[in-house]
C-alpha cells in the first residue's frame, strides 16, 4: 500500500514555534513529533516515530498567509520501520 492508507493511526504534534515577520514575509521554527500505528500486525514493534523540525516560509497574500516553503528536518526515527511492510 501507498501513504498512510496501511496505518490504523497517526498522531501528529507540533509546538515551540519561533516566528519572525518582516513586512510581508514570516519565517517560522517549530518541533514536531509524529507516531504512526497498526495495530493488526504480527511484528513485536508496531508503531514508528518521527521527530523533527520544520522550517516554514509564509507570505501575506490578500487577508491570509500563504506558505512558500515547507522543509521537515528529520531529527531521529524509531520503532518498526518497516511498518507499512509488515504483516
Amino acid at each position: 500500500m501507498h501513504g498512510f492508507k496501511s496505518l490504523d493511526h497517526l498522531h501528529y504534534q507540533v509546538g515551540n514555534f519561533r516566528t519572525s515577520v518582516d513586512g510581508q514575509r514570516a519565517k517560522v521554527r517549530c518541533y514536531g513529533i509524529a507516531y504512526h500505528y497498526r495495530a493488526k500486525i504480527a511484528a513485536a514493534v508496531k508503531s514508528r516515530i518521527f521527530v523533527s523540525a520544520s522550517d516554514i516560509d509564509l507570505s501575506a497574500q490578500s487577508d491570509r498567509w500563504r506558505i512558500g516553503l515547507l522543509k521537515f528536518n528529520l531529527k531521529f526515527i524509531g520503532g518498526n520501520l518497516e511498518l507499512e511492510k509488515a504483516t
